[in-house]
Formats: structure tokens, sequence, C-alpha cells
């Protein structure tokens, strides 16, 4: 078992010349008493004789402690830490992933013990933070209490990472350590445990464009709802991912050390909540050397994330700098995305050189592309002709109202009725939608997207987390039209944007 000493609770950082601290609110789940009386957490303990040393230059996030599994490493134990009570209706194992991963893997969930095979914990492609979770049947409760869990890796080239303990429970972040999910009763406010989930320490994601989706959410949150609570989680979170001396402690996607780097174009999109909180802050400067240094690369193969990850913070930067380039470096990133369209589809990448566009038609590509045009108009627009940005914004609108669905949500690729929903992608589209409407940029009923946050609400788990999620963009193409679907904060994220412009 790995330990390891707790990252500090507050920091300071220079800005504007001053320190500044990121404050330490409590954040728990305490007003969610009532909420959670329809479930509650019991924590696992766990005991494994795996090793746990990582190569030199991986590292697990927020010095938390974790555990892993491999192929050779026998079994693994999971202690019950308290009783369940008879009135349970479901059962639900969850892990949450330490390290990154870039393959399939399966771990079997047995008791000791005996031949009770529970199931198997599906985590393919699974980045830092993710969960994954086993439903159990009940009928052998009494036997989990009594005996715990056994879980083994059966599937996987490279040993798993999970987090093993609850070092800061306490701030609401719970449901990220191993625990059984017990559900008494169903919930009859699924979208207050929603809300009181996205505010919490648990919606932490990694430091790149999926937690820029998080942080956003809790902005618009804040700024359109006058919601307190989502400005102190957006500060706790920060807290989490600077030093006493401001410096970014972070690993990129693939948990190497990345500690004060800015290391890819999707890493700049938490640097637009952050500049909206302190436009001073000296790593802001770094994020446009960034851009600067890579602006060739930048150019060179046009995603429709940039829309979102580049153009968008670009646009907060030049409005808090007073920065007129800034504007219209933000504005060419918009522009330079048009070449994603094709015969009247929508692609995710396009490559110059090749002439070539892949991802026809993606929900999330359109969701990345879509939210990059309204954030970014919504800042620039009464200070820059952008007449053709907003004629795109009308048209990629009239196209996926086209291919809405009678559930509200969108398919994983728009045009193919074979390919699942996925509530990520239809959380993104209709947030843009939404905002659009309520920012004066498009001229669409609104039900549009109140229905979408109306199909939404029967993904939310029992607590109120989102499933439905097409996995992280890792297992290229093919995973993404399967079914193969998961729990995420990242689309949380998305979906509180939803809420915000509603």
């Amino acid at each position: 078992m790995k330990s390891k000493m707790n990252r500090r609770e507050s920091i300071t950082y220079l800005s504007l010349g001053c320190a500044l601290p990121f404050v330490s609110p409590d954040i728990s789940l305490q007003g969610m008493v009532n909420l959670k009386a329809a479930y509650t957490y019991v924590e696992l303990e766990v005991s494994s004789s795996f090793p746990t040393a990582l190569p030199s230059q991986l590292r697990v996030p927020f010095a938390w402690n974790y555990f892993g599994l491999g192929m050779e490493g026998g079994m693994t134990k999971l202690s019950l830490k308290a009783k369940v009570g008879r009135s349970t209706k479901e059962l639900r194992l969850r892990l949450t992933t330490a390290l990154d991963s870039r393959e399939e893997k399966e771990i079997e969930v047995s008791i000791p013990d005996t031949d009770i095979v529970l199931g198997i914990l599906d985590c393919k492609y699974a980045p830092v933070l993710q969960l994954t979770e086993l439903v159990i049947d009940t009928q052998y409760l009494e036997q989990i209490e009594e005996k715990g869990l056994q879980i083994k890796l059966v599937k996987g080239n490279l040993p798993a990472y999970f987090f093993s303990d609850t070092n800061a429970k306490e701030r609401g972040n719970d449901f990220l350590f191993p625990h059984l999910l017990v559900v008494n009763k169903q919930n009859n406010k699924p979208q207050d445990v929603f809300l009181g989930q996205l505010k919490s320490l648990g919606a932490l994601q990694p430091f790149d464009w999926m937690e820029g989706c998080v942080l956003d959410g809790l902005w618009q949150i804040y700024s359109r709802k006058k919601d307190a609570k989502a400005l102190d989680t957006i500060k706790v979170h920060l807290d989490l991912y600077f030093d006493d001396q401001g410096r970014l402690i972070v690993e990129d996607p693939k948990s190497r050390i990345a500690d004060n780097i800015v290391n890819n174009i999707e890493a700049t999109l938490p640097f637009a909540v952050l500049a909206r909180l302190y436009p001073e802050h000296p790593i802001l400067k770094k994020v446009e050397q960034f851009w600067e240094k890579h602006q060739q690369n930048i150019n060179a193969t046009i995603t429709a994330e940039g829309a979102y990850t580049i153009a968008y913070p670009m646009a907060v930067l030049a409005e808090a700098w007073n920065r007129k380039d800034l504007a219209e470096a933000a504005l060419h990133q918009l522009r330079l995305r048009k070449k994603l369209v094709f015969e009247g589809d929508n692609y995710l990448r396009y490559y110059p050189e090749k002439d070539s566009r892949t991802y026809k038609n993606w929900a999330r590509g359109l969701a990345w592309y879509m939210l990059g045009l309204v954030r970014t108009l919504s800042i620039l627009k009464d200070t820059a002709e952008v007449d053709d940005l907003l004629e795109e914004l009308d048209r990629v609108t009239q196209f996926v109202l086209l291919h809405q669905q009678k559930n509200g949500l969108w398919n994983c690729f728009l045009d193919n009725p074979d390919t699942t929903v996925d509530t990520s992608g239809s959380a993104g589209i209709s947030a843009a939608i939404a905002t659009g409407i309520r920012e004066g940029l498009l001229n669409v009923p609104v039900s549009k997207a109140k229905a979408t946050w109306k199909g939404l609400l029967p993904f939310l788990t029992p607590d109120g987390l989102l499933s439905g999620v097409a996995q992280s963009n890792r297992g290229g193409e093919e995973l993404q039209r399967s079914d193969y679907r998961v729990i995420s904060q990242m689309g949380m994220g998305l979906m509180g944007q939803l809420y915000a412009y509603l």
C-alpha cells in the first residue's frame, strides 16, 4: 500500500503584486444529508500485496494513496468498514482509476473462500479519476458483509491502479475512493443530487480539457445562478492543482509528471476560468507563450476541440488583459475550424496535408465546436466583426437540431442510428444552444435545450453522477461507435453548463 503526505490545505501565489489565497471553504455534502437518505457509501478497506512503486516519470495525483492490480499479483481483498443494512435495494461496487490506462482491462470480482464470481469491472482506456462500477445482486449481501470482496486483474498487459483510501473524504469526495454504493430508495430529486455532486471535490478531473469542462460548468452556474457554492468549489479544485508558490502541480494525459508545464492545446481550457478569477496569475503568461510557440502546430492539424480549448480561453484573456491581438487570434482560431465542415457534415479533425477528415458528425466534436463558438462570441461579439461566425453558429445549430432524438439527446455519431446516445456530447451540444439563445446569438426555441435536460435525468446514477458517457477518445472511432459507456465528471460539467442557461 502506498502512503503519501496529503497536499496542503491552502496555497498562495503572487497576483497584482499581492499574495492572494485560494481559499478552502467547506464544500462537503453536509447540505445533502436529506437527499443522501436515499443512498449511502460504505467504505472499503484495501488489503493488497501488489507492489505499487511507479516508474520515476509517472505519478498519481494529489499525493493520494493508491493500490495496484497485476496479472501476477494474486488477489486483493476489499473489506467493508460498516454494515450495509437490510433495506438495501441495490449495491454497486466502485473503483476510481489512479493512473492513466491505454488498454482494455477487466477485473474479476468475487467473494473470498467461495466459488461465487459476482461479475467483471470493465475498464477500457480509462483516464485518471474515471469511476468504474459493477452492480451486485443483493442476494449476496450477507456473505459480502462477512467475507468482503476479492478482485483480480484478468485482462490487461499492464497493471491497473486505483485510489485506495479516503484521506480527503470530509471535503466531499468520498465517491472517488473504493466503496459500495448502497441504494435504499428512489431519489425523487435527481437534479438536486446532481448539483450537489458537481459542487464537490468528487467532480475532480485531470487538469486538461476534462477539468476544464467541470470548471466551466461551475463558473457558468456561479455567474448565471449567483451560486456561491459553485465558486467555492472552483477555488477548492484549484487549490489541489497549485502549490504554495503558485506552481501548477499536474501530470500529463499519460500520467507523466508535468509540473508547471502547459503540455498540449487541450490543456489550456481550465485557464479560461482561472483567468476570470485571477487574471494576473503568472502561469497565464506561460499559457500565452505556449500558444505562440506552438502556433504552427495549432494550425497544422485542425481540431474541433481547439474552438473550445484555445479560442475560448484566448477570448477570456483578451477581455481580462484588454488585448485586441488576442481577441483577433481567438476569432482566427474559430475561422480556421470552418475547414472541419465538408459537404454539410462536421468533422472532429482535418489534416491539411492529406486533405482528409475524420470522426464525421461525432457528438462531442460538435459540442466542442459549438461551445467554442458561443463562449468566444459571447465575449467578443460587441467588439469585432463576427457576422460570418454567427452565420456558422446558426448553420451548425440547424444541423444538430435535425438529428435530435425524441428524448432530447443525440447519438454518439449524430447521423448514425446504429450508435447509441452519448450523454456528454448531448449535454455539450445543448449547453451551446442554450447559451446561444440566452446570449442573443441564436433564435431557436429554448424547448429544444429543455428537452435535453429532461432526457439526461434518467442517466443519473442514484447518487447523482452522469452515466451514458462515451469514453475518453483514446480507443479510436471503433470504441466511440461501440455501446461502451462510462460515468464521467467531465460529462457532469457539460450538463452543469446546460443547467446554468436554462
